[in-house]
Formats: C-alpha cells, structure tokens, sequence
C-alpha cells in the first residue's frame, strides 16, 4: 500500500511552510518532526493568516464547507447528540442528503456490485439507512437474502414490511447468527462506533459472521482526504498526528432548517489496517473515490477510501493457485 502522505507541496503557495514541515509532508512516513520543531511550525503557519487559521484550529468550531458538504469540527466538550437519535431526527431530509452525494454513493456501489464473488446469495448491510442502497446491491448483485441492520426507527419508518430487519446497533452483532456472503458498512458507520475498542469488535463480528471465501466492504471518510478538507486543514491534521493520533469529530448535517450533530470518527489508512488485522480480517483491496466527483483516484489524498477484506483464515487466491 502506498504511503500516507500529503500532496506534494514543493510548488504550493497555499501553505509557504518552513522546511522542517515541508520535509515531513513529503516523507510520508518517514520520522516524525520533533514536537518542539513541530510546535514552531505550526505558529510559522499560524503567521500567514493569524484570524483564519487560528479559527481552524479552534476547538469546538465547525467549519462549513458549503451546503453539499456535511460540516464537520473536532469534537466539542459539551454533550453530542447519540448517532441513532441523530439519524432519527435527519431521517425525514436522509433522501435529500444522499442526493447531494450521489455521485460518491453511486460509484461506490457499482464498485461494490463488481467485486461481489460470483454465486453468492446473502447480504447483511449494517447501518442500512433507509435500506435503498442495500437493496440496490442486492439486486445487482443476485444477492437473494438480504438483512438490514439500522437501530435508528426514524431510518426504519418507511421500509418495506417484507424486508429482514434487525434493530439491534453494530456494537450488538454478538446476537446475530448465521453465515452471510456479503457484508456492507458504508458511508463511514463505522465512523459513528467508539471508542477504537469497539471497532474492532464490530469488525471482528463480521469476520465471525462472513461466510468462507465472503467479503466485507467497508467504506470511511479519509482523514487526509485534502481534496475534500482542503489543504491547510488536511496539513494541520497530518501534523497533530504525528505527535498525538487523532480523528474523532462532530458531524453535522443541516435537516428542516435545523442544523443535528452527532460524534463521529474519520480515519487513515494506517488506522484501517491495523483495525483490521486486530480484527482477524485482511485488505484485499482498496479503492480511492472522490467525495465530490465520484471518480476513481491514484493518491490517498484524494478521496475516501472503500475497502474490500476478506477473513485473515482464508487462503489468498495466489497461494491457492500455488497450491495447485
């Protein structure tokens, strides 16, 4: 897997930085700044526009990123709405959100539909919305059984009385039995589950639920998606992390002339991989899709990332070709 790293900003005039911060933008992985260079740095940054970017980084703010956007700001120390009653409130505008976001949401699931083995029959989609995803993939796909999974009643309010549903939050999949072919968690679900702990365990349940030779598919919003965040913000979260891992945000969305929050997390590439090694389960491949556009993308900095893993116990298609 390639590095995570920032676009290369040799030639960039939005973020004239100074060459301990250049050096560690363009190194990827390479050693870390040390944290009293590091806090240099940032007040060089901090220089070019004082009001602007001090605005950023102040905690609790939300930054609106213009009305096709779901705003988000680090995470505040006042009480956040939990995600299930939030998605209940939003449940009435849901529809409309998605169609803001329909070019990334229908790329993802053409993406979805292609690497679906052949001859499967199952799908359980955990965080199903208002399940017309799910349903599109099932279709597609000749998936014949389909589950939903979506604790929020206000998301359930308008399925079909013939659709399997399961009430019960990701957090409770230990109560689900079965085996099922394909497993989805899409649009960064995984994002509203905390802390780390119990992503794992989610993942580890799918692991435990996906049937021999199935997949899971799994997309996040990206921490260094700069050509969503923009630059200087992607930059200001690469460099925290590099002294202090971070993520957690609060989402919001505007609904009924209402803005709703709730908390949610966005991740690395690094952080995916290491949660899905912890939980039993392998990348088999990742897909870079940009938020706006809906296109593939080569960097990671340029898109979310959608995921395809598979359970760390089944032989990869290589070593079985070997084997012959």
């Amino acid at each position: 897997m390639e590095n995570e790293c920032l676009p290369n900003f040799r030639n960039c005039r939005s973020i004239p930085c100074c060459p301990a911060i250049r050096k560690s933008l363009l190194a990827g992985k390479s050693a870390p700044v040390p944290p009293a260079r590091l806090g240099l740095c940032a007040g060089e940054i901090l220089v070019i526009e004082p009001r602007r970017l001090a605005a950023r980084l102040a905690p609790g703010r939300v930054e609106r990123s213009g009305v096709s956007r779901s705003l988000m700001a680090e995470k505040r120390s006042s009480p956040i709405p939990d995600p299930v009653a939030a998605y209940d409130r939003i449940a009435p505008a849901f529809a409309r959100l998605a169609q803001r976001r329909k070019a990334y949401l229908d790329r993802v699931d053409q993406l979805v539909i292609s690497q679906i083995p052949a001859g499967r029959r199952s799908l359980l989609d955990v965080g199903a919305g208002d399940g017309t995803r799910a349903r599109r993939i099932a279709r597609a796909g000749g998936l014949r059984e389909l589950v939903l999974l979506e604790p929020s009643a206000g998301m359930r309010s308008n399925w079909p009385a013939q659709d399997q549903a399961r009430t019960m939050r990701a957090e409770d999949l230990h109560q689900e039995q079965g085996r099922f072919d394909v497993i989805t968690c899409l649009w960064n679900v995984l994002g509203h589950i905390a802390p780390a702990a119990k992503r794992v365990e989610v993942l580890r349940q799918f692991a435990r639920l996906v049937a021999p030779e199935g997949r899971i598919f799994l997309d996040v919003t990206h921490r260094y998606n700069a050509r969503h965040f923009g630059a200087v913000r992607t930059a200001l979260r690469f460099l925290r992390d590099r002294v202090s891992p971070g993520g957690d945000v609060v989402v919001a969305w505007g609904a009924g002339g209402a803005e709703v929050r709730t908390t949610g997390h966005v991740f690395t590439h690094n952080e995916v991989r290491s949660l899905s090694r912890q939980a039993g389960l392998i990348i088999e491949k990742r897909f870079v899709v940009d938020y706006g556009t809906g296109e593939l993308r080569r960097r990671s900095f340029e898109g979310n990332l959608l995921y395809v893993l598979r359970r760390a116990d089944e032989p990869s298609k290589a070593a079985a070709a070997g084997a012959v």
